[in-house]
């Protein structure tokens, strides 16, 4: 089942009208706020910034410049928190550029049991506990997980953004492609299985047995054991240590 919410305006100021291709917005600042329920997971696309919190309850909320507040379209889909923009203008633009004009979206959630970022906005979680946990990362954007608790945690990254997570998981998952970086030095596993092609770096900490396989300039780094199985072809290294 498909939500689709019109925003309703909590701050609107005078708008002067939404600049193309790419020029910078003269709109005065504004809100919205989004009354949606009912999702486990959030996605986002484009150059927007998503703040994930988790709470008791449910609350979607936007601000930035009113005529980009006005191109922003949040619905929920299958349980999936979907943050874009509208038709043809911004949604399916995942590359988009990043300016000071971007919206910021704030999500209050009971729980959180995967994200997944598609171009150069930057998504933060502060804390996730869930049985499995998925991250997916595609293009230029950032996304990080303050504090994550879970058996199995999956990271997938393509393209330059970077993957910084924390916490506890038994089961690590890492699959990296492109010059972006996956930062799980701070996300203690038992098992890590990581797979690396290009030019990027993964660093991670796994308790008792890892394996790596690396594909062309990108470094492997993992602490906590020394008991890894490694394969590589080009360039690129594979560090395991205690």
């Amino acid at each position: 089942m498909r939500l689709f919410l019109a925003a309703v305006p909590a701050i609107l100021l005078a708008s002067c009208g939404h600049a193309e291709n790419g020029a910078e917005s003269s709109s005065a600042s504004g809100s919205r706020t989004f009354a949606l329920a009912g999702f486990d997971k959030v996605t986002l696309k484009g150059s927007d910034d998503v703040n994930v919190v988790v709470g008791k309850d449910f609350s979607v909320s936007a601000t930035g410049p009113a005529d980009e507040l006005d191109l922003l379209e949040i619905v929920v889909e299958d349980g999936v928190l979907k943050v874009g923009r509208k038709s043809a203008l911004r949604w399916h633009i995942g590359w988009s550029r990043k300016d000071e004009d971007d919206v910021k979206v704030t999500v209050t959630m009971p729980a959180i049991r995967g994200a997944s970022l598609a171009g150069s906005g930057d998504m933060t979680i502060d804390s996730a506990a869930a049985d499995s946990f998925k991250v997916s990362l595609a293009g230029s954007g950032n996304l990080k997980v303050g504090r994550l608790e879970a058996k199995a945690a999956e990271l997938n990254l393509a393209g330059s953004g970077d993957i910084a997570v924390a916490g506890k998981v038994l089961t690590l998952k890492i699959s990296g492609a492109g010059s972006g970086d996956v930062v799980a030095s701070a996300l203690e596993a038992e098992t890590a299985d990581i797979s690396l092609a290009g030019s990027g770096n993964v660093s991670a900490r796994a308790t008792g047995s890892a394996s790596a396989s690396v594909l062309g300039s990108g470094d492997v780094t993992i602490s906590g054991t020394d008991k890894c199985k490694t394969s590589m072809l080009g360039s690129g290294s594979v560090t395991c240590k205690v």
